[in-house]
């Protein structure tokens, strides 16, 4: 017989990990975006040595540097996002086998997927 409440727990890790590798990804495509509008100067002097002109007295932004050697292309950014969203629909379905009078004390799981 299989224990519906250890493998719910299982789903519930395997969706936080997916979550939280997707969450690494999407930052770092909002901070570089803020980066770009936000920062221009600072972005372009840390990624490409670009020289632009910055006030007088400043200093390159170390918010706006990044190794954009972990820039996801098209299918890595896909992969993180379709992950999390297996793992998503596996601890939704984990969690409608448990029994109701066994879900009791068992933490629930999300009810949508949040970037927040």
């Amino acid at each position: 017989m299989t224990d519906v409440v250890a493998e719910y727990q299982v789903a519930l890790r395997n969706y936080e990990s997916a979550k939280t590798r997707a969450l690494e990804t999407i930052k770092l495509v909002e901070d570089v975006g803020s980066a770009l509008r936000d920062q221009l100067p600072s972005f372009m002097g840390w990624q490409y040595q670009a020289g632009l002109e910055i006030p007088p007295g400043q200093k390159y932004n170390p918010k706006a540097k990044f190794d954009m050697n972990k820039w996801p292309d098209a299918q890595s950014l896909r992969s993180a996002l379709m992950e999390w969203k297996g793992a998503f629909d596996e601890v939704r379905r984990a969690w409608s086998a448990i029994p109701e009078d066994r879900q009791f004390g068992v933490v629930t799981p999300p009810k949508v997927m949040e970037t927040r």
